[in-house]
């Protein structure tokens, strides 16, 4: 369990300038579709497509069948915490989840780590067992920051 009272060498995360966190396990694959994915890892995903389907940002149609699994932590909350959040909810599916990342059409199981900031850095960390829970599902970590200037407040208003 995270030491709150344990000294660090960063600044402690006040949630200051933080417009959003988050943090999800996305499994892309070729040729398995999303039913079949949520099957084979034992739960219901938050979000699923089918390679075809309409995209988001850009894309015309989604390349893969995917499933995603989120933290359903507040947008506020750290992405420390919606980390541990999201690990804690697939640690007993690990092994399913490993079973799908090494089929031969899954292209990646990738947890990613986010936070829209208004900050100039943001510091994340991670328990010894949150990274065995990731190394027991085959899965890759990306941590991805947005950062936002003041301007940010004027589009959006």
């Amino acid at each position: 369990m995270r030491d709150t009272e344990r000294e660090t060498d960063w600044e402690p995360d006040t949630g200051e300038g933080r417009v959003r966190a988050a943090s999800y396990l996305t499994i892309l694959n070729d040729e398995v579709s999303p039913e079949e994915l949520a099957r084979l890892a034992g739960m219901q995903p938050d979000e699923a497509w089918s390679k075809g389907d309409a995209a988001r940002r850009g894309r015309e149609t989604q390349p893969f069948n995917a499933i995603t699994f989120v933290s359903h932590l507040a947008d506020l909350a750290t992405p420390t915490d919606h980390f541990a959040a999201l690990i804690e909810r697939l640690r007993p599916f690990a092994a399913r989840i490993a079973a799908i990342a090494d089929l031969p059409s899954t292209h990646s199981a990738r947890i990613w780590i986010v936070e829209h900031t208004e900050r100039d850095m943001v510091d994340a960390f991670t328990e010894p067992g949150q990274i065995e829970v990731v190394a027991a599902m085959h899965a890759e970590v990306v941590f991805s920051s947005y950062f936002y200037d003041d301007s940010y407040d004027d589009e959006e208003g």
